[in-house]
C-alpha cells in the first residue's frame, strides 16, 4: 500500500505599503524676483513661507502645507515594520526656480532625520490597514534678473522613496513646487518737482500750481513767476514685469524748509496716477508705466524769501 503525505507550504504576505502627497507641494504663488542672484523661501514643514535670503519678495501671502501620507494593507507585519525614507531634489527646474534643497520632516512617524538634500529618514509602523501622515519643509531658491530663465510659471520637483526594512513594496512619490515669478519692479525719476523763481505777492497771499498732467505753472493773486529757472512738474517710470498691475505711492504733502534758515512752505501734491496702474507688454516681457506729480503752495507778503527745498519718496508695488 501506498502512503503519501501532502503538506500545504505557509505562505508569508508582504505587505502592501503606497503614499501620496496632499497640499499645494508647495507653492509660492507670485514673487518677485531678485535684481540679481537668487532670492530664497523656507516653506516650513507647517506651511509658514518666509524669504531668508535675497533682494526679491513674495506678493501673495498664506501658507502651503506639504502633507505626505503613507498606508499599509491588511497584513500583521504592518503594525511593526518600519521603513527607511529618502527625500530629495530631482529634475530639472523650469523658468526661474531653482533646485529644492534642505528638506526636513515633521511628524510622530519620523525618526532619525539626516542630511538635507538627500534627506535620509525613518518611518515607524503604519499599522494594519491603517495610514500614518507626515509634512514636508525645504528651501525653495527663485533666480534673479541676471538669469537667462524666463519669468512666469516656475517649477521645482522633488521626490521621495520609502522602502520597507524587511519584505514590502518600495513606494515613490514626486512633489512639484509652482511659483509665478514677477522680474524686479524698480522706479527710475527722470525730473523734479520745480516751481522756479517767484516773486511773492505784495499783499494777501498766491496760490502756485505745477499742472501734474501738464507740467504748467499757474498762480493766483498777485505773485510773479519768472522765466528762470524753468519750472516742472516730477517725472517717474516704474518698469517691471509686462502686464502686472501696481499700486504706486505718493505722499499727499511736502514740507520745504528754507536753505539757510527753518522757515518751511507746504507742498500739496496731485498725481497723473489713476486706480491701479498696469504695466505695458506681457507677462514674460519687460513691462514699464510713466507717471508725473505736481503740486500747490501759497505764498503771503510775508514769506521769508529765499531758497526752499524738501524731499519726497514715492514708491511701487506689485499688487
Amino acid at each position: 500500500m501506498l502512503f503519501a503525505w501532502l503538506g500545504i507550504a505557509s505562505v508569508a504576505h508582504a505587505q502592501t505599503f503606497g503614499i501620496g502627497i496632499t497640499g499645494s507641494r508647495p507653492a509660492l504663488g507670485n514673487v518677485t524676483a531678485g535684481d540679481s542672484g537668487d532670492t530664497v523661501f523656507r516653506v516650513a514643514a507647517d506651511g509658514t513661507i518666509t524669504k531668508i535670503s535675497g533682494s526679491g519678495a513674495r506678493v501673495s501671502t498664506g501658507t502651503s502645507v506639504v502633507t505626505v501620507t503613507v498606508t499599509c494593507g491588511n497584513q500583521n507585519a504592518c503594525n511593526s515594520r518600519t521603513l527607511s525614507g529618502t527625500i530629495a531634489s530631482v529634475g530639472t527646474p523650469t523658468g526661474r526656480a531653482g533646485s529644492m534643497t534642505n528638506f526636513d520632516l515633521s511628524g510622530s512617524v519620523i525618526s532619525a532625520e539626516s542630511g538635507g538634500n538627500p534627506r535620509t529618514f525613518t518611518v515607524g509602523a503604519i499599522g494594519k490597514s491603517s495610514s500614518k501622515t507626515f509634512t514636508v519643509g525645504m528651501d525653495f531658491p527663485i533666480k534673479g534678473d541676471d538669469t537667462a530663465g524666463s519669468t512666469g510659471a516656475a517649477q521645482s520637483q522633488f521626490v521621495i522613496t520609502l522602502v520597507p526594512n524587511g519584505t514590502g513594496n518600495t513606494v515613490t512619490t514626486t512633489g512639484t513646487g509652482t511659483a509665478t515669478v514677477y522680474r524686479s519692479l524698480s522706479i527710475t525719476k527722470n525730473s523734479d518737482l520745480a516751481f522756479g523763481k517767484i516773486v511773492r505777492p505784495d499783499s494777501g497771499s498766491s496760490t502756485v500750481t505745477i499742472n501734474a498732467t501738464t507740467g504748467l505753472r499757474s498762480l493766483t493773486g498777485t505773485a510773479v513767476a519768472l522765466p528762470i529757472p524753468s519750472p516742472s512738474r516730477a517725472n517717474y517710470t516704474v518698469t517691471g514685469e509686462g502686464g502686472r498691475a501696481v499700486s504706486i505711492t505718493v505722499p499727499s504733502s511736502v514740507v520745504m524748509t528754507r536753505e539757510g534758515g527753518s522757515e518751511t512752505l507746504t507742498v500739496t501734491t496731485t498725481k497723473t496716477v489713476s486706480g491701479t496702474p498696469t504695466l505695458t507688454s506681457i507677462m514674460g516681457m519687460d513691462g514699464s508705466y510713466t507717471f508725473s506729480v505736481g503740486g500747490s503752495l501759497t505764498l503771503s507778503s510775508s514769506t521769508v524769501s529765499g531758497a526752499y527745498s524738501g524731499v519726497f519718496n514715492v514708491s511701487a508695488a506689485y499688487n
